[in-house]
């Protein structure tokens, strides 16, 4: 009789050892199951976005590169108003006039060909006509007989910026580069290009056309917020960049206003200064121009053009 109910009771036993071995087994496969899920959604989300530089989040200090000298007290900004606002915006809106002003060069396409027409500003009369396998690009009329035509730049895609010879009519390219922008001084001698590298990465060069020679920049800027003359190159810097921006693209469509910092550049002795620190003030500058011994542009929180003296 006792042996009887020892043997049940470790039947009994058994059966529960395996309900739970059963138990176990089953929570030990839900775990690996949701494991396996995560890993596998993390996988593509890493898979669909590869090209996301998740270093320009934020800048670097610029004392890990160069000294910058710290601000000064900061100039006051002045507004630009009557017909130095129109002078300004002139600047910009007429990169396509010939420097003298009395011709401009206009891009018209066509149903086989696209042209460059060469055009008298007062009478309308169409001067020369030139046939251009090209179309979307920018026209800037760069030194009497040269025209320089800039492809549209989007992110991860290449574009080209050539060089047009009004005088023999030969198209070169000069530069070349994934989300390719530029700015240049008035004398020819400086060109300063945004793209990316390789590894995805913002660079910034500044090129000396006449002497061919580049320097990389310390900081992460696009064309368009920097002014340059043969001496000197002034720098709107945004102090960060919001996570996973893209450039150029999510600046040009405003999908995000920067705070920035002014830096002075002497090119020469490549000495930096910040001439203009906001602090608490909003500042997003745009199409910078340096004329005389004062700095122009545009805040992008009001859309106002503003100038302060450089001292």
């Amino acid at each position: 009789m006792t042996l009887a109910i020892i043997i049940e009771l470790a039947a009994l036993g058994a059966g529960q050892d395996t309900k739970m071995t059963r138990r176990g087994l089953i929570i030990t496969i839900i775990i690996i199951v949701i494991i396996i899920a995560l890993a596998l959604i993390f996988y593509f989300n890493l898979r669909e976005t590869p090209e996301r530089d998740q270093s320009i989040i934020s800048q670097p200090t610029f004392t890990e590169f160069l000294e910058i000298k710290p601000a000064a007290p900061a100039p006051d900004l002045l507004p630009v108003t009557g017909e130095e606002l129109v002078s300004y915006q002139n600047h910009f809106s007429r990169k396509n006039f010939h420097p003298d002003g009395q011709l401009k060069a206009v891009i018209e396409e066509g149903e086989e060909i696209n042209s460059l027409k060469i055009i008298e500003v007062k009478s309308g009369d169409l001067k020369k006509q030139i046939a251009l396998n090209l179309a979307g690009v920018e026209v800037i009329w760069r030194q009497p007989e040269e025209i320089w035509l800039l492809e549209k730049s989007m992110a991860a895609v290449p574009s080209s910026l050539f060089s047009l010879n009004l005088k023999n009519r030969s198209l070169t390219a000069k530069e070349r580069g994934v989300s390719l922008m530029i700015n240049w001084s008035a004398d020819g001698q400086w060109l300063l290009k945004f793209s990316l590298t390789q590894g995805r990465n913002n660079q910034l060069t500044l090129i000396n056309l006449q002497g061919g020679s580049a320097l990389d920049l310390p900081w992460v800027t696009l064309p368009n917020k920097c002014a340059l003359t043969r001496k000197k190159m002034a720098c709107a810097v945004p102090q960060f960049l919001p996570p996973g921006t893209i450039l150029p693209d999510d600046y040009l469509q405003q999908r995000f206003l920067s705070q920035d910092q002014i830096i002075m550049t002497e090119i020469k002795t490549s000495t930096m200064e910040i001439i203009y620190d906001p602090q608490e003030e909003r500042l997003d500058a745009n199409d910078l121009l340096i004329k005389e011994d004062w700095l122009y542009f545009t805040n992008r929180y009001d859309n106002k053009v503003y100038k302060m003296e450089l001292k």
